[in-house]
């Protein structure tokens, strides 16, 4: 009988350390609770640059229609349309025996002029001719010199070079048919460089000159594409009439492995100052993303306050200003450095337990 009374007295005993350690854990949850991670962004002052996205297209860049600036028969055009060309390949040759024996000519005249200019160099240094005679051998040579480089160039531009990298993109003329001076032959494109084509809105070109929009990259619609700076090479100094938009062409060099033809659409991302794009008092603005704002029951504009170190999130009303693209302007309400949260906007509470998350962490962790 005493066993069995000792026995219920331990498993008594027991239950009550069981209990213990129930409430012990569970007073140890309500101390320990989790505290949630909430992305923010810290408030910073206006910011000191601004990205547009326009569409732009590519164009003609550097096209010309090659001609030769002799007449005769064509004996040989390499221009298939899409040949490319380096700079210096041959392009079109027309008959040129005619022009290199009237260069021959030329050259014996030279030669025959330059040596009666030494001879009567020598006749005048003994007194046998005149300084007058002297003046007209110079004079014979000096046009036998002319002579022979016209005949020279002549013959020279029986042949067509390209004058740069490129494209033929037009061809005009057939082989073995007399074509004339100037005639165009073919018509040629740079391939070296792509110029693109790109409308600016007068909002932008208001407050920025072409020199402060030079931070200008495009890229082709490819999904493993990259942005590509670009340089400014012309810009137009009236609107267009339909969209009172400014063209500007901007000019890269072409990339390796993209097929670009003229027409194709491009994206182009400009980075501006966005102090150009709003009045005075705008400036002095801080700005959040549009997502950190929210209206609460009273009407009232807010945002949630998150302490770096942790805590209770503090709800914050503020005073909202311009809008500049996915930004909002505060004008009363916020200090710089502080984190407002991005998410969970609706769900937060002045009671829960936060922290700004940490970038590059999930979950918890985060």
């Amino acid at each position: 009988m005493k066993m069995k009374v000792i026995f219920k007295s331990l498993i008594f005993f027991g239950v009550i350390v069981s209990n213990q350690d129930k409430i012990i854990a569970a007073e140890q949850m309500v101390t320990d609770r989790v505290v949630r991670p909430i992305p923010t962004h810290i408030v910073r002052k206006y910011r000191e640059s601004s990205v547009r996205l326009l569409p732009g297209q590519v164009r003609t860049s550097h096209r010309v229609e090659l001609s030769l600036s002799i007449s005769g028969l064509l004996l040989e055009l390499n221009a298939l349309e899409g040949t490319h060309l380096k700079k210096g390949e041959l392009i079109a040759k027309i008959d040129s025996r005619d022009f290199y024996s009237a260069l021959q000519i030329a050259q014996v005249k030279f030669d025959k002029a330059k040596r009666e200019l030494k001879r009567k160099q020598a006749l005048r240094e003994e007194l046998v001719i005149t300084q007058v005679e002297l003046d007209d051998a110079q004079t014979e040579l000096d046009i036998a010199r002319a002579e022979l480089a016209i005949r020279k160039k002549a013959y020279n531009d029986t042949l067509l070079v390209a004058p740069f990298d490129g494209i033929v993109v037009a061809r005009y003329a057939e082989t073995h048919e007399h074509v004339n001076a100037k005639q165009p032959l073919l018509s040629f494109e740079n391939t070296s460089k792509v110029e693109i084509s790109i409308n600016i809105p007068e909002r932008i070109m208001l407050g920025n000159s072409v020199d402060e929009l030079s931070d200008i990259n495009v890229r082709f619609d490819r999904n493993d594409a990259d942005w590509i700076h670009t340089e400014i090479c012309e810009y137009s100094a009236i609107p267009d009439p339909l969209t009172n938009t400014y063209r500007v062409v901007a000019e890269i060099q072409r990339p390796n492995g993209l097929n670009i033809l003229p027409g194709m659409t491009v994206f182009a991302r400009i980075n501006i100052d966005p102090n150009s794009l709003g009045n005075a008092s705008s400036r002095s603005e801080v700005y959040i993303p549009v997502e950190a704002l929210w209206e609460d029951s009273q009407g009232d504009s807010c945002v949630w306050i998150i302490s770096p170190a942790g805590g209770n999130p503090e709800k914050r009303k503020v005073i909202p200003g311009s809008f500049l693209g996915e930004n909002v302007g505060i004008k009363r309400g916020l200090s710089l450095g502080e984190h407002v949260a991005l998410a969970g906007i609706r769900s937060l509470a002045m009671d829960q337990l936060v922290r700004p998350s940490i970038k590059g962490k999930d979950g918890l962790e985060g």
